[in-house]
């Protein structure tokens, strides 16, 4: 988002309120966005039917097998090795008898990750990461609030270069743009064994970015910014910010969302946008006024934490009007209502 709002977009005070209304105002003014994590790499809950219960518990029998010689590994140093598996082996461990399976699922760390990141698990198993990404690096990626470029909620995550990410910086920002690996050796020209160097997977059939825009064919995608750290230094290397091109479908398709568990609480968090600026630009009230747009539209797709939108709230003058308006949620204007009761249904969509 911009460095700062134009004139008269927030509040000169800061709206107080009572805690107790927090969640009233939550409820009233803000909505999940459903559509975002369908925009990047989503499978639908239907195909995680087969596999939520397999992966998620034990089997109800005992084990009689045993772990060979782990099995005299003191069980802190037997988690530590898990922890540190790469999400391929440790899958393969666990299918090698129950008792493997039962030290896997042991694992408050897997747990959280199958039960709330199932959509990354997949993800990382379907385009090959996972022989890279260990399950310590999924629950800590899981346990990461902030987006890596600008510090605001990150709801997704960038496979390649493994940074949690909001909506905007994996679209816009440098460090995490997503080339062809056709597209890199063109421009790029490096020798094979810096290309080899780089990361690399080709990407799943299916369809990405907020039109759905379907595709069939598979292409090896590679992070842009890591091929351009092994061209050489000024003035032969182009700039980070050359790296950007807007609309890029690679950046959807190097993607997925994740949401954020807290470990002090154990909520997750999935972020939310603020109504007020969603039915700002949505009414077209602000179309004449393009700095004031501009801010207002990317406001609109700005996701928040459940503590971040309160702040937001406390400065954001169409918030606190809708909040008014709506007679502090027990009576909702027409357009208020048909937006949550549209965002409800993409709810149901995922579920």
């Amino acid at each position: 988002m911009a460095a700062s709002p134009p004139p008269g977009y927030l509040s000169d005070t800061e709206f107080r309120f009572p805690q107790d209304k927090a969640d009233a105002i939550l409820s009233t003014v803000s909505f999940p966005r459903k559509e975002f994590c369908r925009s990047v790499i989503w499978f639908p809950p239907s195909q995680h039917d087969g596999i939520r219960q397999s992966i998620t518990s034990p089997f109800q029998r005992s084990s009689h097998p045993a772990l060979g010689p782990l099995e005299r590994l003191p069980a802190e140093l037997l988690n530590n090795i898990l922890l540190g598996l790469d999400l391929r082996s440790l899958f393969n461990f666990g299918q090698t008898n129950l008792k493997s399976r039962e030290a896997v699922y042991s694992l408050k760390q897997y747990r959280l990750v199958v039960s709330h990141g199932l959509n990354l698990v997949c993800a990382l198993l379907r385009t090959g990461v996972a022989t890279s990404v260990s399950l310590l690096d999924c629950y800590r990626a899981l346990c990461t609030k902030a987006c890596a470029i600008c510090d605001g909620f990150g709801g997704f995550i960038s496979l390649l270069t493994w940074e949690r990410c909001c909506y905007r910086c994996f679209q816009e920002a440098p460090e995490l743009q997503m080339y062809s690996l056709t597209a890199v050796k063109r421009r790029f020209q490096l020798p094979k064994c810096d290309m080899d160097q780089l990361e690399r997977f080709k990407t799943l059939p299916g369809t990405y970015n907020l039109e759905q825009s379907t595709y069939k064919s598979r292409m090896t995608i590679v992070s842009a910014y890591k091929a351009l750290m092994f061209v050489d230094e000024y003035p032969y290397r182009p700039s980070p910010a050359s790296l950007v091109q807007r609309g890029q479908i690679l950046n959807f398709m190097g993607t997925c969302a994740l949401p954020y568990y807290d470990t002090s609480t154990g909520q997750v968090e999935e972020g939310v946008s603020c109504a007020g600026c969603q039915l700002l630009v949505a009414n077209g009230c602000v179309m004449r006024e393009m700095p004031f747009w501009s801010w207002a539209y990317e406001a609109r797709n700005t996701l928040y934490s459940r503590d971040g939108f309160l702040e937001h709230f406390r400065r954001c003058k169409q918030a606190q009007r809708r909040w008014n308006e709506s007679d502090e949620g027990k009576k909702l204007p027409p357009d208020l209502r048909s937006l949550l009761d549209h965002s409800r249904q993409e709810v149901d969509k995922n579920t």
